[in-house]
């Protein structure tokens, strides 16, 4: 009854919010473990549907697909177009090498699926080579809810640098200075690819602890 609508959630005090919290835990009913709500790895969501991989179709989304969030784009979009602008583009960074471009395919898999054999990537290359472009372009595809930006490594010192990770899909620093990075910064980048319970903090609100689902980049 107390779950009837969001308002009625809204309007829940702190004594009652910590009550439902409790008799959610107490019931075996509602518990699932984190594996069973791993999202299917050959749907991807979409802002309108779920896109079918084995199938080639699109279908409505359903409560046991367990998608937590979903791509900037229309599934009807999907195998529509010919991936021409997209491939000239490519075949401008890498000079036409097929590997680069598988590679660079399967960056964009990992960072808009969620599925992280990898957590780490880095672009290398001189200005003006595409990289931004590359960068922008997985921007609009998660969207930018799904993203964080940092201006700098060091930012990963910081007492608060953990605080907006939680529901991101990338975490990227768009330039890095050739200068070495200091220790605590390379503590931290450690911990965000290992997979580890993190401890994540926003000014003026408790501490909390979570598993970051972000790839840097």
């Amino acid at each position: 009854r107390m779950l009837r609508d969001q308002e009625t959630l809204v309007l829940l005090g702190t004594k009652e919010k910590r009550q439902l919290l409790e008799n959610l835990r107490q019931e075996l009913g509602v518990q699932v473990n984190i594996p069973e709500l791993s999202m299917p790895p050959h749907l991807i969501a979409c802002n309108d549907a779920s896109y079918d991989m084995k199938k080639g179709t699109h279908r409505s989304p359903r409560r046991d697909d367990y998608f937590f969030s979903h791509l900037n784009l229309s599934a009807h979009e999907i195998g529509v177009g010919d991936g021409r602008h997209f491939e000239r583009t490519i075949s401008l960074i890498f000079g036409g090498d097929p590997s680069y471009r598988q590679l660079l395919l399967e960056v964009i898999g990992v960072i808009s699926s969620g599925y992280q054999p990898k957590n780490i990537f880095v672009f290398i290359g001189v200005s003006n080579s595409g990289k931004s472009q590359l960068v922008n372009f997985l921007i609009s595809l998660l969207g930018d809810e799904m993203v964080m930006s940092i201006d700098r490594l060091q930012y990963l010192e910081t007492q608060f640098a953990f605080g907006n990770l939680p529901g991101k899909k990338l975490c990227y620093c768009p330039d890095l200075p050739e200068l070495p990075f200091g220790q605590k910064a390379v503590s931290q980048a450690k911990q965000l690819t290992g997979n580890d319970f993190l401890r994540g903090e926003k000014k003026y609100q408790q501490a909390f602890t979570f598993k970051n689902e972000a790839t840097l980049l």
